[in-house]
């Protein structure tokens, strides 16, 4: 079931509705590319010892998290641009168009998937995760 969320941006942003329907194939591309890097990274990790987690610092980060961030950088890569399209899909239809759209990554990716959304959406507008 592919989930089309235009005609629902048509009605809160008539004009917008051709930038929400590419935020979400994005925003869709994006997490099956990091639910894939998870997969290929889970068969690593049982064939090698864990490596050192590499610190990462961004402007944009370092009030939210002061003690950098550390984690695999091509997730944390891809979590990134998952926030970045949610700040895009906020501008657009607030809250109610990022409900809509992690509601596509739940049909597409389970149950999972919107768990992802609902922490990298933490903090955008007025989402809580």
């Amino acid at each position: 079931m592919k989930v089309n969320l235009c005609v629902e941006a048509q009605a809160i942003h008539p004009i917008d509705g051709d930038r929400v329907e590419y935020l979400t194939a994005a925003l869709l591309a994006l997490m099956a590319a990091l639910s894939d890097h998870r997969t290929e990274m889970a068969k690593h990790r049982l064939n090698s010892p864990e490596p050192e987690p590499m610190r990462i610092y961004t402007l944009d980060d370092l009030e939210r998290y002061p003690n950098g961030i550390s984690e695999d950088p091509v997730d944390w890569t891809l979590k990134r641009g998952l926030r970045t399209v949610g700040k895009e899909l906020n501008q657009i239809g607030g809250e109610d168009l990022m409900f809509k759209a992690c509601g596509a990554v739940e049909v597409q990716f389970g149950v999972g998937g919107s768990a992802v959304i609902d922490k990298v959406f933490d903090g955008i507008g007025s989402w809580v995760a």
